[in-house]
């Protein structure tokens, strides 16, 4: 896996852009710092927090939508008509985790604090997802569900797809108990092995992002075109961590739009 910089950009919403995204000139592809939590519908100062999001990116709140986050392995195939869900009005749909458009200026978001954002962007046919990646969806292949939806909806070819795993909980600090271990030998068999990593008898520490790699080069991903931005969300005290501060209401944002 390759390691991609995350610039960090000092504005009404504090975020860092990811570079190897950035660079291709195509996406706006970002997740933001623990400066601002209030991104569900849920909470209280959602919508000023998409109202200063607007004012950094130049996009309208009526132009982003968002996933529903139910721990599933479901991918959703939005456009233009989907702008505004979860964040100026209702979701219409329910149940899914990951989203992916061919449309631009349809800014897709996910809530993440501790869970692994996947962002995807397809150069070729310009098309882009962003997954929600949880032990729940990556036990599940959700990945690979939406790398389906880029060569069925997009006639994507995965050589040609660009991955970045986003901030999560690393390796190192993930402990896990051992009945997780069969969820994910019902998709991944032998390979389960090479992300747990034994700490007793009892716990392990579960290594979501090299099962995340494990998924997309099954896919047909090239492995120099897997990135990694490489930061721990409950290390680091500028990202949102459930795991670090138990509150269950704070997320960073994480987010792709085709320019």
């Amino acid at each position: 896996m390759n390691y991609t910089d995350s610039i960090f950009h000092d504005e009404k919403i504090k975020y860092f852009s990811i570079d190897v995204l950035d660079k291709t000139n195509l996406v706006h592809a970002f997740y933001t710092t623990n400066d601002t939590v209030a991104w569900k519908m849920s909470n209280p100062g959602y919508k000023e927090s998409y109202e200063k999001l607007s004012e950094v990116l130049g996009v309208k709140p009526e132009s982003m939508c968002t996933t529903d986050q139910t721990h599933t392995d479901i991918v959703r195939v939005v456009s233009k008509k989907e702008a505004g869900e979860g964040v100026t009005r209702s979701l219409e749909l329910r149940e899914y985790d990951a989203l992916v458009t061919d449309d631009k200026g349809l800014l897709l978001c996910s809530f993440e604090a501790d869970c692994v954002p996947v962002y995807l962007l397809d150069p070729v046919k310009k098309a882009c997802g962003i997954v929600h990646s949880g032990w729940r969806g990556t036990a599940k292949m959700i990945c690979k569900n939406a790398v389906s939806k880029f060569t069925l909806n997009y006639e994507s070819d995965p050589a040609d797809l660009i991955a970045v795993i986003g901030p999560c909980a690393c390796k190192e600090c993930y402990e896990v108990g051992s009945e997780l271990i069969d969820e994910f030998k019902m998709f991944f068999g032998s390979d389960t092995g090479s992300f747990f990593i034994p700490r007793d008898s009892e716990k392990y520490l579960l290594d979501l992002e090299k099962a995340i790699e494990i998924t997309l080069l099954k896919c047909g991903l090239s492995k120099e075109k897997i990135f990694t931005v490489s930061r721990c969300t409950i290390e680091d005290e500028k990202l949102c961590s459930f795991r670090r501060t138990h509150q269950k209401k704070e997320h960073m944002l994480t987010a792709i739009m085709l320019k």
